[in-house]
């Protein structure tokens, strides 16, 4: 089997409050870019679809799929992106 970890996120406002949680998350994303994996997979059960979908788009959103934060929450974009095509 292939290194994995189970991440659970925590609430949407460790982005603006921070904290241990939000410090450890910082941390293990540091670990990972150090290991300088070829591949992550990331599942999320916050995305409601009928059927299984593979999203390889070279930019991603953010996806505000919660409701009940402070406005400045909805208004943060976090923009990720990779080098390599993994489209099918």
């Amino acid at each position: 089997m292939l290194p994995s970890v189970f991440v659970s996120h925590g609430s949407p406002q460790l982005v603006l409050e921070g904290g241990k949680w939000a410090e450890a998350l910082e941390l293990l994303g540091k670990r990972v870019r150090e290991l300088k994996p070829s591949l992550a997979l990331v599942v999320s059960a916050h995305w409601l679809t009928e059927g299984t979908h593979l999203e390889c788009s070279a930019h991603h959103r953010t996806l505000h799929d919660f409701w009940g934060f402070s406005k400045e929450l909805y208004e943060f974009e976090h923009y990720l992106s990779h080098t390599q095509n993994l489209s099918m």
